[in-house]
């Protein structure tokens, strides 16, 4: 069987900071936390109209520039009085959220999700019926049970992949 996708390493602060267009010198003269605030969202709304790939940027560099400030968006919301971007250096930026009291920031990056997502999964999943209240929705010459007729507990079923839910919905024996 297939394993799941490992998470990747949590970046620095001061990965964050890079990736969205912020050197240390843009930050060195801000004055408070909302200072800083407005210095990195300028910078990031520079580098997301050249990274974006609608405007022939690289779709991989948008998506970290984009995993980027949401972490430090994340960072922002939960800060406390005291509180500053540049003083965070090397720490990831769940171990700064959590050093400011802000929740911890455990959400994988978008490849995570893309792998996962690339998992093959089954179109059909056979099952016993786990009540007697499954319909029998068997169809032409599969069909062995009435029009209305239920599938008794226990027995084998079969349940196809709805698409839309992501989840397997049920079928005939």
């Amino acid at each position: 069987s297939a394993t799941a996708p490992s998470l990747p390493p949590m970046p620095t602060v001061n990965a964050s900071l890079a990736d969205v267009g912020v050197t240390p010198s843009m930050l060195a003269d801000c004055a408070d936390l909302d200072e800083e605030w407005a210095a990195i969202k300028r910078a990031y709304f520079k580098k997301v109209l050249k990274t974006h790939p609608d405007k022939g940027g690289d779709p991989a560099v948008f998506r970290k520039t984009q995993s980027a400030f949401e972490s430090l968006r994340s960072l922002y919301d939960g800060a406390s009085p005291g509180f500053y971007f540049a003083s965070c250096g090397d720490q990831t930026a769940g171990a700064a959220a959590a050093s400011v009291g802000g929740p911890a920031m455990d959400t994988p990056s978008w490849e995570f999700y893309a792998e996962a997502a690339a998992e093959a999964v089954p179109l059909y999943r056979v099952e016993r019926a786990k009540s007697g209240r499954s319909l029998c929705k068997a169809q032409g010459s599969a069909r062995h049970c009435g029009a209305e007729e239920c599938i008794a507990k226990d027995e084998l079923r079969v349940g196809w992949l709805d698409s839309e839910s992501g989840s397997h919905r049920g079928g005939g024996p």
